[in-house]
């Protein structure tokens, strides 16, 4: 099974609707507007295997979007399911847009196994009446 973009975009919209959030989908450029609060750009990035056998996933960033937080999953080898998940914040600028097998701390600080965390931060929280 082929992962493509639209499919990552669409189950993203549905987590993050599913624990109550609101989701606006730019049609012209897929900026995520989540709870009128902080922007997303979804990306897939595909493996490619180096003569040696390493793995390298070329990040595409949306600079000229600017969005908050960039949801980036990574691929298998075999370019078939998600490997893991990348979030990063628009604050920090990545120097280098490849991933590899091993990254830096300074990247992998950024990486999830799932987006458990990322639901979380769409998740409304209720304020008690004072």
């Amino acid at each position: 099974v082929r992962r493509t973009h639209g499919d990552l975009s669409a189950s993203i919209v549905a987590a993050v609707e599913q624990v109550g959030a609101r989701v606006e989908r730019d049609a012209a450029t897929d900026l995520l507007t989540i709870n009128d609060e902080f922007t997303t750009s979804v990306i897939l990035a595909r493996c490619r295997s180096t003569p040696l056998g390493h793995h390298r996933w070329l990040l595409r960033l949306e600079d000229s979007l600017r969005p908050d937080v960039t949801v980036a999953a990574r691929l298998t080898p075999a370019n078939d399911s998600i490997l893991d998940y990348y979030l990063f914040p628009r604050i920090d600028v990545l120097v280098s847009r490849l991933l590899s097998d091993q990254n830096a701390l300074s990247i992998d600080v950024y990486r999830f196994d799932d987006l458990s965390f990322f639901i979380g931060m769409a998740t409304r929280a209720q304020i008690e009446a004072a």
